[in-house]
């Protein structure tokens, strides 16, 4: 993947995070992209959480975030950079 379309990827990806709704269309294999959301929509899940200020939950959420960020990255081969 080339760098312009990784930082766009990752800007997109932050602005989701943040609430915000981007509109990006992501091609790839069906594991590809379920490996995406599922990275994205932890970190989504785990910033949420922070700002819940919810202590209780943030445990679980940062688990989840590090295996599904450990599943992204067995599939691309680059870190998740969320």
């Amino acid at each position: 993947m080339e760098n312009n379309t990784r930082k766009k990827i990752i800007a997109s990806s932050a602005a989701y995070i943040l609430g915000m709704q981007p509109k990006v269309e992501i091609e790839g294999t069906p594991k590809q992209i379920k490996r995406f959301k599922e990275a994205l929509d932890a970190s989504k899940d785990l910033y949420c959480i922070l700002q819940e200020g919810n202590n209780q939950e943030v445990h679980q959420k940062l688990l989840n975030k590090k295996n599904t960020a450990k599943r992204f990255y067995d599939e691309f081969g680059w870190q998740w950079p969320f």
